[in-house]
């Protein structure tokens, strides 16, 4: 997206494009919408009657470029309930604009799929939160410098300032507790811009001002799913200690490695927490 594409009604508009396209393919609105993060693409082989959809099929979906990510949206069911998972993600650090990181879940929003979980692959700042830790978001910290809902305002994507105060769903959250076998840590979730890895001083700083864990994706979707009237979950996968809190260097071979190692617990709770997710009620779309 060049400078010239930064338009508010085209924006909009790509967003009812891709919408439409999905109806084409035979999809339908799921009662919950799940994105993958690093290393946990897999969980979509879990679904039934799957309807897989290239992001090279969708124009108006930019091209995720980060190796251990998916690039499709896939329709399917677990049990009774509709899903659509999204096996990938593109981030701000890839020099997209921030309206095309969330152009994917906002389709979604549009299309119908009100309810969301985002996952993602984090680094643990609080002591407690080991490699393999999930962690579900209380709360999250932007750093990143943006906003998803800069620029000009359309009614479609919300109000022009909404509150920020609950972005994260108690109910969901408490869904998800109940499906695992043990209690799941909870945490606030911080975003940098990335793609390089903190340094120990701005991880120090990230733990003064509250953060538990610390990575490059999801803010901007909570942001603008949140803005959209949806209802958000987030849980952080704890692949690697932040920088300075051990004397391990984090690697994105590590982030890719964990991720595969817990994508079978993650894939059991999420299949046992879903029906209920599914459940949860439908909201409407502003358009």
């Amino acid at each position: 997206m060049n400078s010239g594409d930064h338009n508010i009604e085209g924006e909009v508009q790509r967003l009812r494009s891709a919408a439409y396209r999905l109806e084409v393919a035979g999809l339908k609105p799921a009662r919950l919408g799940i994105v993958l993060g690093s290393g946990l693409k897999d969980f979509a082989e879990h679904l039934e009657d799957p309807i897989v959809i290239s992001f090279n099929d969708m124009p108006e979906f930019p091209r995720t470029r980060v190796r251990g990510h998916g690039g499709e949206l896939i329709q399917g069911r677990v049990g009774d309930t509709l899903v659509h998972c999204l096996t990938g993600r593109v981030h701000l650090y890839e020099g997209h604009h921030v309206w095309e990181v969330v152009r994917a879940v906002r389709t979604l929003a549009l299309f119908g799929t009100s309810n969301f979980l985002l996952t993602n692959a984090a680094g643990g700042i609080r002591k407690d939160l080991a490699p393999g830790t999930l962690m579900l978001l209380t709360d999250h910290i932007n750093m990143t410098g943006t906003n998803v809902l800069l620029g000009d305002h359309h009614e479609c994507l919300g109000p022009r300032f909404p509150p920020m105060s609950r972005v994260y769903s108690e109910t969901a959250r408490k869904i998800l507790q109940s499906a695992s076998p043990k209690p799941l840590a909870e945490g606030v979730y911080a975003q940098m811009m990335g793609p390089s890895y903190e340094t120990p001083a701005e991880i120090r700083m990230l733990s003064l001002v509250g953060a538990d864990a610390v990575g490059m994706s999801t803010v901007p979707e909570a942001i603008a799913l949140h803005a959209m009237g949806c209802r958000v979950a987030a849980m952080s996968l704890i692949t690697n200690n932040a920088a300075g809190v051990t004397e391990d260097v984090p690697n994105h071979d590590e982030v890719v490695s964990e991720g595969a190692k817990a994508a079978k617990r993650m894939s059991k709770l999420l299949l046992s927490a879903i029906p209920a997710l599914g459940r949860l009620g439908r909201r409407k779309a502003n358009c």
